[in-house]
C-alpha cells in the first residue's frame, strides 16, 4: 500500500507508519482556486525530510487549479520544483495532480498542462499524471494528447476495482482506491493506493 498525504493528515509519527506502507506522495505545492497564488503546504517540509528519515519512499505532487487566471503550467512547475529541492534517485517520480473543476476551456488547459509536464520532463524527468475519469473525460478528452504516453498514469476511483484508463493510456500504474485508510502513526483518515504495475514504473 503506498498514502498519500498533506496538511491535513497533521503531525505524522513516520518511523510507527514505515513498516505498514510502501510508499508515500507528500503534498509540497498546489495553486489557490482563486488563482494565481501558489503555496507550499504546511507540512511539505516536515513530511519530506521525515519521511526520509524513517526510510520511506516518498514522492511529492503539486495540486494545479487550472481556471483562465491560473498562473502558466511553466510557473506552476518552476514553483513545484523549487519547493521539493532535489528529487534523488529511489525517489518516486514528481506528481502532477489535474482534478481541476471546469473553469476554463480545454484548450487551456491542455496547454497549461503540456507546459508543466515539458518543464518537468527537461529537469527531472517524466512526472506521473493523477487525475480521476469524472475529470479526464469532461475536460481533457485526450485521446490525441499522446505526447502524454510516458507518464505513468495515477487513477483515482473509490470503487471495488479500478476503472477503465482515460485516453491516451491503456492502463494505470496506480490506484487511489479510498480516501478513508488507516496507517499506524496517523491521526484520522488517509489516501490508500494500490500498485497496478511495478514500483519501478513510479521511481526515478
Amino acid at each position: 500500500m503506498i498514502i498519500d498525504v498533506s496538511k491535513y493528515q497533521g503531525v505524522i509519527d513516520w518511523a510507527r507508519a514505515a513498516p505498514h506502507i510502501e510508499g508515500a506522495f507528500i503534498k509540497a505545492t498546489g495553486e489557490e482556486t482563486a488563482g494565481p497564488i501558489l503555496f507550499r503546504d504546511a507540512r511539505f517540509a516536515y513530511n519530506w525530510t521525515a519521511a526520509k528519515a524513517a526510510g520511506v519512499r516518498r514522492g511529492a505532487y503539486h495540486f494545479m487549479d487550472g481556471g483562465r487566471d491560473s498562473a502558466s503550467g511553466k510557473a506552476e512547475a518552476e514553483f513545484f520544483l523549487a519547493t521539493v529541492g532535489e528529487f534523488r534517485p529511489g525517489d518516486f517520480r514528481p506528481v502532477l495532480d489535474v482534478e481541476w473543476p471546469p473553469k476554463s476551456g480545454r484548450e487551456f488547459q491542455i496547454e497549461q498542462l503540456g507546459e508543466a509536464v515539458e518543464y518537468i520532463r527537461q529537469r527531472v524527468g517524466w512526472p506521473i499524471i493523477y487525475t480521476g475519469r469524472w475529470y479526464w473525460d469532461q475536460i481533457i478528452d485526450s485521446s490525441d494528447f499522446e505526447e502524454l504516453l510516458p507518464c505513468p498514469l495515477w487513477i483515482a476511483s473509490y470503487t471495488a476495482s479500478p476503472p477503465p484508463a482515460p485516453k491516451p493510456w491503456d492502463s494505470a500504474a496506480l490506484w487511489q482506491y479510498t480516501d478513508k485508510g488507516t496507517v499506524p502513526g496517523i491521526a484520522g483518515h488517509v489516501d490508500c493506493n494500490r500498485l497496478l504495475g511495478r514500483i519501478e514504473d513510479l521511481v526515478l
